[in-house]
């Protein structure tokens, strides 16, 4: 259910030093408990790092980061948290949060462009984190080639020489347009919208949601699949007569729709009539 990009850095490392990779299984509409019990399980003495998605991006489940994070805080775990459909679709506060690292891309809910992103380290581990690319400011000084020292404390370190002005502007404007709006505003619409369009999917008999129907565990990402007919035909179909845009989703083999505050309930229910016309054409 995880997103390429938790996956693969994690198999990497495995392939490069012998981490030892623990994949935990998870439903796309897992309850919380049950996810919690499923770390706690996997969890050994020798467990050093948690890694996974704040919200699945095949599903929409947010995942309980708050609990995730007092089970590895109190056995000295350290915990990153990829935060891609995360970021302007939901409220984020990292201190509650408290994890040790947060990732994000410019893209996709906070509507900034491509090629940008942030990355958040806890202070005072910073200094224990070494770049694996590095460039000028990497050291304290680079006048004197004999003479340099490392940039520990500073995240500075993991710049870069050259980077896109233009692209850091973009995003700037990006989050302050999305603040301006009000994240608690957009994380209400978004799973309201959500849930409207998880009620009337729920309704068609050949409809099977995927997504949580919880709100507290749902996000703007509904996942669903229809009996008889493959999600990328539907997909394709969806966009062929309707010009809905949704995507196909691997594992849970479904049909996602992305749902932002831009959206109305009016374009849900085209979603689900087009859904329903099609059925009724198997």
């Amino acid at each position: 259910m995880e997103h390429s990009s938790v996956l693969v850095p994690a198999f990497y490392k495995q392939r490069q030093y012998g981490a030892n990779l623990k994949i935990i299984q998870l439903n796309s509409d897992e309850r919380n408990e049950i996810i919690l019990d499923k770390i706690e399980s996997a969890i050994t003495s020798r467990t050093k790092l948690i890694f996974l998605s704040h919200i699945q991006y095949s599903s929409g489940l947010k995942m309980p980061v708050e609990a995730i994070r007092k089970i590895s805080k109190d056995r000295d775990i350290f915990l990153l948290l990829d935060g891609a459909q995360a970021a302007g679709n939901i409220n984020l506060d990292l201190k509650e949060i408290d994890c040790d690292f947060y990732s994000i891309p410019g893209q996709k809910w906070l509507l900034g462009s491509e090629g940008i992103g942030a990355l958040y380290i806890k202070e005072n581990l910073i200094s224990q984190i070494e770049p694996t690319q590095v460039s000028g400011r990497a050291v304290l000084e680079h006048d004197n080639p004999g003479d340099l020292a490392p940039n520990i404390n500073s995240i500075d370190k993991f710049l870069l020489a050259s980077t896109s002005r233009a692209l850091q502007c973009g995003l700037s404007q990006a989050i302050s347009f999305m603040t301006d709006i009000g994240i608690d505003r957009i994380q209400k619409r978004n799973v309201g919208l959500a849930s409207l369009l998880k009620v009337r999917l729920s309704e068609i008999e050949e409809v099977n949601v995927l997504s949580p129907l919880d709100e507290k565990q749902s996000s703007g990402l509904v996942c669903f699949d229809v009996k008889g007919i493959d999600s990328e035909s539907l997909v394709s179909t969806l966009w062929n007569t309707e010009r809905i845009v949704v995507r196909h989703i691997g594992y849970p083999a479904g049909v996602r729709a992305s749902l932002h505050f831009f959206n109305t309930a009016d374009e849900v229910n085209h979603l689900v009539k087009a859904v329903r016309s099609i059925v009724l054409n198997i």
